[in-house]
């Protein structure tokens, strides 16, 4: 790619700001995890995917926890699994609406959104 008269390279310009030890991705057993999660799972002798789902990953996380203190590498991972887990498994709409009030919100939105 040329920008004023000078070749550039698009993967030499990101190559710092793209990290692909961080990214996500589908480890089995519907468990996500960075390449850098599963570093460090593999420093604490915790094989993942041993693990029938996340909720039993996260709960034998807290069990090391529980028994150690410091670790806290481990630690933001039980974190950000455990934030995952309920984002991916809460059904926030009946929560929040109720079964009854949640028919009528769909149907308001439907309403709202065919009127545009």
């Amino acid at each position: 790619m040329k920008i004023n008269d000078k070749e550039l390279d698009i993967n030499e310009l990101t190559k710092n700001v793209y990290n692909d030890r961080q990214m996500m991705k589908m480890r089995g057993n519907g468990i996500y995890l960075s390449d850098n999660d599963v570093e460090v799972l593999n420093r604490y002798d915790i094989n993942y995917q041993k693990y029938g789902s996340l909720s039993s990953l996260i709960f034998e996380i807290e069990q090391i926890l529980n028994e150690e203190t410091d670790l806290s590498d481990l630690e933001e991972i039980s974190k950000k699994l455990s934030e995952i887990n309920y984002y991916n498994n809460t059904n926030k709409w009946w929560w929040l609406y109720g079964k009854n009030n949640f028919k009528k919100h769909i149907k308001w939105k439907r309403k709202f959104r065919d009127s545009w």
